[in-house]
């Protein structure tokens, strides 16, 4: 959108020459599986076991859908509205060096000189932030947070300190990123979107289904319980502008 020209007193309204959405489509894929108990174990189930493997269940759809949402930035993906990566350096938000303080203003800094496309304005995006790290990571990210002073000065203040939360809350530790050193900083003001996931009918949670009429089914034929899991939805990246990558070598 542009920027919104004057009005006269009593002129007319002239139409805003909007720019063409860079479009972006996906579609729905299904995942889902089953877990079938014989009536025999189910008897002899006295420590509940397949209780929690029924909730096991439920835990393995919500990593399957943590993994398609996060392996797009873990593998920089596409970004189909113009075909290059979603950290790449045209879209000025992949850098390579490791994490500090230095490094967390070069990122910050190259988030709000992001575009408007349409204006050609920076859209000045300033957080809140995220901070999302491997483990490895987490020794550096806290005093970075946590510290008023420069971590490692004695007298140069910290222009991060608490800007991931009073208690690191916003310092996320990513069990899925594979790499020791690389990190990702997203502004999660609002501003911009950067992954979409989009759920079948709006159903977040994965469903669950239970076979066990012992007259019809699989339960007519042997004595058993069949569960059914099944999630449907789908994760693409919406815009690069709001996430930075830094791909440490």
């Amino acid at each position: 959108m542009p920027d919104l020209p004057a009005v006269d007193d009593d002129g007319p309204y002239d139409e805003l020459a909007v720019t063409v959405d860079e479009k972006v489509s996906y579609g729905v894929i299904t995942t889902g599986g089953t877990l079938t108990v014989t009536r025999r174990a189910l008897l002899a189930d006295d420590i509940g076991g397949i209780k929690r493997a029924v909730e096991m269940v439920d835990r393995a759809a919500d990593r399957t859908l943590a993994q398609r949402g996060w392996n797009k930035l873990i593998a920089n993906d596409t970004y189909d509205a113009d075909g290059l990566a979603l950290f790449h350096a045209n879209h000025f938000n992949l850098g390579s060096a490791a994490l500090s303080v230095t490094s967390l203003t070069a990122a910050r800094e190259a988030l709000f000189a992001q575009k408007e496309p349409g204006s050609d304005e920076r859209l000045g995006l300033s957080g809140p932030f995220l901070l999302a790290i491997p483990i490895d990571l987490e020794a550096a990210a806290l005093p970075i947070n946590n510290c008023d002073r420069i971590p490692g000065s004695a007298t140069d203040g910290n222009p991060w300190f608490h800007k991931f939360g009073p208690e690191g809350e916003r310092i996320f530790t990513n069990p899925l990123f594979p790499d020791a050193n690389d990190w990702c900083l997203l502004d999660i003001g609002g501003k911009v979107g950067i992954i979409e996931v989009g759920f079948l009918m709006g159903r977040q949670t994965p469903e669950i289904f239970q076979a066990n009429d012992p007259k019809a089914g699989s339960a007519l034929n042997q004595d058993r319980l069949v569960f059914k899991v099944r999630h449907e939805y789908n994760c693409e990246i919406l815009d690069y502008k709001g996430a930075y990558k830094s791909v440490v070598t």
